[in-house]
Parts: C-alpha cells; sequence; structure tokens
C-alpha cells in the first residue's frame, strides 16, 4: 500500500494535510470524514481495510486537530460552514485531481457523515455516493422522554460553555477535542431543534437536503446510544430523493467489540465488504 501527503491551503489560512493511500487496482475512491475530535490515524484499520478490496482512500484532520494548522480559541474560531463550505471542497479538489478518472464517495462516521450529507447537498455531484455510520440529525426529541430532556440538556450545557470560554474545551469533558465556538453552537443548535442552519452561510441546508438525489448508504450500529432509530429516521426523512440503502449492524455481523459509536473501527472488516459491495 502506497502513500502520500497533499497539503493545500485553503482561503482562510487553514493548512489541510491530505493522506492519499492507493493499491494496486483502485476503482474508486474513499474520502472518509472522522467523527468530532477524533485524529485521522485513529481509521489506519480501516484505510488498509479499504486498500485491501481495491479502494483508494484519502482523509486529513479536521479543523484543530492533529496535522491542521490551527488551534481553537477565543480569537480562532470557525464553525460547520467551514468544515462543509471549505474543508471538504478544498479536500476533495486535491483528490481529484490527483485521482481526475475516478468517483469519490464519502465515508462519513458521526459528525463526517453529517458534513458528509450537508456536502452533497450544496454542492450535487461531487460525492458518487455518500456513506454514513453511527452518524444523525442531533434532534434531542428523537432520544424519547426522559432521555430527550438529557440530551437538550447536555447540548445546551456545551454551547452555554463554548460561549463563555470562546471556544469549547472538548478534551477536558472526554467528549469532541477542542472545537471551534460556531462549530459548537451550529451542533447545539440542531441538538435544540434539529434543524440544518449553519452559522454564517449563505445556503438553505434544509431545503438542499431535500433534493439530494446520490445513492446513500446509511449503517448502524445495535447498541450506540448516540443513534437511535428515530433520530436516524429523522436524518434520512431530510432526504427523501436519495436512493438509500439502510444496513444495521449486530452481534452477529461484528464482534461484541465492534458494537459500538467508535470501537468499531477496529473491527471494521464486515463494514469495509459492505461498502465495496454497495459501490459496486
Amino acid at each position: 500500500m502506497s502513500s502520500e501527503a497533499i497539503a493545500i491551503e485553503v482561503g482562510d489560512g487553514h493548512r489541510i494535510v491530505v493522506e492519499v493511500f492507493e493499491g494496486a487496482t483502485a476503482e474508486a475512491v474513499v474520502l472518509i470524514l472522522p467523527a468530532m475530535g477524533v485524529a485521522a490515524g485513529y481509521y489506519s484499520d480501516v484505510i488498509a481495510a479499504l486498500v485491501d478490496v481495491g479502494l483508494a482512500v484519502a482523509i486529513a484532520d479536521w479543523r484543530g486537530h492533529g496535522t491542521s494548522n490551527l488551534r481553537a480559541s477565543r480569537s480562532v474560531n470557525w464553525g460547520y460552514r467551514h468544515l462543509v463550505e471549505v474543508d471538504v471542497s478544498a479536500t476533495l479538489q486535491a483528490v481529484k485531481d490527483r485521482f481526475p478518472d475516478r468517483p469519490v464517495y464519502a465515508l462519513g462516521h458521526s459528525l463526517g457523515g453529517q458534513i458528509a450529507s450537508l456536502h452533497a447537498a450544496a454542492f450535487p455531484g461531487e460525492f458518487a455516493g455518500i456513506a454514513l455510520i453511527a452518524s444523525v440529525t442531533l434532534d434531542h426529541r428523537d432520544w424519547g422522554f426522559p432521555r430527550s430532556w438529557g440530551v437538550l440538556a447536555f447540548t445546551q450545557s456545551v454551547r452555554a460553555i463554548t460561549m463563555v470560554l470562546g471556544y469549547f474545551p472538548g478534551n477536558r469533558f472526554h467528549f469532541a477535542g477542542r472545537e471551534g465556538r460556531q462549530q459548537m453552537i451550529d451542533w447545539a443548535s440542531n441538538g435544540l431543534n434539529g434543524r440544518w442552519v449553519l452559522g454564517g452561510s449563505t445556503y438553505d441546508y434544509e431545503s438542499l437536503l431535500a433534493e439530494i438525489a446520490v445513492p446513500v448508504l446509511m449503517m448502524s450500529i445495535d447498541g450506540d446510544s448516540y443513534t437511535p432509530d428515530r433520530a436516524i429516521a429523522t436524518h434520512l426523512g431530510k432526504m427523501p430523493r436519495a436512493d438509500v440503502t439502510r444496513h444495521q449492524w449486530t452481534a452477529v455481523d461484528l464482534e461484541p467489540g465492534g458494537l459500538h459509536h467508535l470501537r468499531w473501527v477496529r473491527h471494521s472488516e464486515p463494514i469495509v465488504r459492505k461498502l465495496r459491495e454497495w459501490i459496486g
């Protein structure tokens, strides 16, 4: 498996390092979009498995993490808009320049699945398809009473902490990482009402999501408390025109250690085979 690093600068001064991995006969490219606060290196097993089944892979750290040159602070801020409209756009362009004749599919994990969905809505045709795993719209009501109150309290507490400090120190709370202020405000707003309204953006994402017509593979994991069935249904319901394939991973499919919002990455071979089959 060969690899290379592609460094790109986006217009607002953010420097992105895209890691590209390629096997001998890659027929398509999978762009992995990580979960919130999760480093690109965490997906090494997934990358190796994807290359083994004949796919090229690209991945980059989110703003504020790993090889990114930014770190969130009161004076360094970003939101979902920057991830969706700036960083993924620049990363995709670099990937398409590197693989000009191959379709690019997104594999979005948690936050990454949200970003993949929103990018596909705002920029139709850039992804050949989007695969989502453990990823939902965050409307607190989808957790059902009384858990919904806990989700609401948590998301709005994160918003309050972020507003006071000017950024979110997720590493101190064992949730996410050090995240940009507007990113967590956008996240908490979605938790409040389930609507995708990105601070500073001119796009009407709710309307654009309804026009998505690309193939969507929605994968969820038994026992994942972050992705209840109602939240999955809410997310898919925003994309009524999409060609959706739905798959629920159970103990029959994955080792017990893989039935987890994050730890599925260490038991990803069946998931990668499903993805390869879906890409076709």
